[in-house]
């Protein structure tokens, strides 16, 4: 991040929680968990480019950093990514379950002050697409 900032490149980032992963862990068992966990991800660096930056940030929560990329192409990405996940399901002793994700999406602007600027801002719209019923981009 440091990077796009020095060199004042535009950039978006993703905040992104799987929905009710608590649940999946408690209704399912961690080893389930584990493979939603895994699923999730693998899903993720298949979607992304060689550009791009993909961080677990802990638990259930991830980050992707998009270089070169406008607010427009961000929402588009985090939709198709949203969707992709909606068709997927894990399998737990012969049952598919099904996981979703909320989305958060922010463009970098020249008038935040430092990274932690845009982790609010990403947080917030997280905030806003679990608020308005969750499995969405806000």
């Amino acid at each position: 991040m440091l990077r796009f900032l020095h060199y004042h490149t535009n950039f978006t980032a993703l905040s992104i929680d799987i929905d009710d992963f608590k649940n999946i862990n408690d209704r399912h068992g961690h080893l389930t968990g584990d493979q939603v966990l895994i699923t999730f991800s693998r899903i993720c660096q298949e979607e992304i480019r060689q550009t791009d930056i993909f961080a677990r940030i802990g638990g259930d929560e991830f980050s992707i950093l998009l270089p070169e990329t406008s607010l427009e192409n961000t929402s588009v990405f985090a939709n198709r990514l949203l969707n992709r996940i909606n068709n997927t399901t894990v399998s737990h002793k012969g049952e598919k379950i099904h996981f979703q994700i909320s989305v958060g999406i922010a463009a970098w602007k020249p008038e935040m002050a430092d990274a932690q600027d845009l982790l609010v801002a990403i947080d917030e719209a997280l905030y806003l697409a679990k608020s308005k019923g969750k499995n969405q981009v806000g």
